[in-house]
């Protein structure tokens, strides 16, 4: 794995609609090992392999660009910040968390979240969103160049101990990591499908760059990458790869988790929280899709956590099973013309 790159990666400003840092990370591996890049007018970035095949369908692997941040709504006339948050995140996740904020001319301010109740009447447990509030230092907001609808994200140091990541931003940034790597890992390879890799913007609020990168892909089979919760079962922490059984955004389809399932030893994964292969599969023409990814601790917090060895192993299995497919199998997957 490039850790310095994963570092790089998670210590950017990436919360949804602002991934363009991210997207310049990942550019120069899918430029340099890819026949072309794809964007969609979100800003998703995909490396695309072109097939020499006259009929190539298209195999896509997507995940998530954008990172769990918040936005701000007001500036208060104390100088604090009352915010919301793009994502469904937890009161205690948020209490007491450091915190940056990207203003309009690009800087970055840095804050603490803290209790306004606390402030205002001298002590008061945090019940909701509502009751917290960002302090920077200010007294004044007529010192604060901070406008509503800067938006902002975590301030967590990254750091690696007992083969254990732990940052802000792991998901969706080791995601993105492991599609540079599997493209990297494709480089001298050529394969009779069209193979397109990549991260989708606003994909983490909503699945907006979900939709978005998938009409530009058009993918007639797609693998979704995405973390499942780091002690649910099959969904642990150096326990390898894992592959979502059902959601409920999405029933996978049979054909393409039974040949992944049987040439992977991934661990199955049952759960009701749906990811991005819940719009994949039901966008443009209709393609079949199966969620694959690796556990993560915290998620939405400030120090998330990941082990290296399933990493690896995700990153492994993917080369070794785009290696694995072809143009036929691909055009098996589906109900289409091809079996008719």
């Amino acid at each position: 794995m490039n850790l310095d790159r994963l570092t790089t990666l998670c210590n950017c400003f990436g919360v949804s609609s602002n991934e363009q840092d991210v997207a310049e990370i990942m550019k120069p591996a899918f430029a340099e090992n890819a026949d072309q890049i794809v964007r969609d007018n979100l800003g998703s970035i995909f490396a695309y392999k072109k097939s020499k095949h006259e009929n190539a369908k298209i195999f896509m692997i997507a995940c998530p660009m954008d990172e769990c941040g918040m936005m701000v709504s007001k500036v208060n006339d104390d100088g604090t910040l009352t915010f919301i948050t793009l994502e469904d995140i937890a009161v205690s996740s948020l209490l007491h968390q450091r915190v940056t904020i990207l203003c309009r001319d690009h800087s970055m301010i840095t804050g603490v979240i803290t209790n306004r109740k606390n402030v205002l009447e001298g002590g008061s447990e945090a019940k909701s969103i509502h009751d917290l509030v960002i302090d920077c230092g200010y007294t004044d907001k007529a010192d604060l160049k901070v406008l509503p609808g800067d938006l902002v994200s975590y301030a967590s140091n990254f750091f690696v101990e007992n083969n254990i990541v732990y940052a802000k931003a792991l998901n969706p940034r080791v995601l993105n990591e492991v599609c540079m790597e599997v493209v990297e890992n494709l480089k001298e390879h050529e394969l009779d499908f069209n193979l397109a890799i990549g991260a989708m913007s606003q994909s983490t609020i909503g699945f907006r760059g979900t939709k978005t990168a998938t009409y530009t892909i058009q993918p007639d089979a797609a693998l979704a990458l995405c973390v499942f919760d780091n002690g649910k079962p099959n969904a642990k922490l150096n326990g390898g790869v894992v592959v979502g059984m059902y959601d409920k955004g999405m029933i996978p389809s049979k054909r393409l988790i039974n040949d992944f399932k049987g040439f992977t030893s991934a661990n199955g994964y049952f759960g009701m929280i749906g990811n991005d292969s819940s719009f994949i599969h039901k966008t443009v023409k209709g393609c079949p899709t199966v969620a694959v990814g690796i556990a993560c601790g915290n998620t939405g917090s400030a120090n998330e956590m990941v082990a290296i060895n399933d990493i690896d192993a995700l990153v492994h299995t993917l080369t070794d099973y785009i290696l694995h497919l072809n143009n036929e199998m691909i055009t098996d997957f589906g109900f289409g013309e091809h079996h008719v």
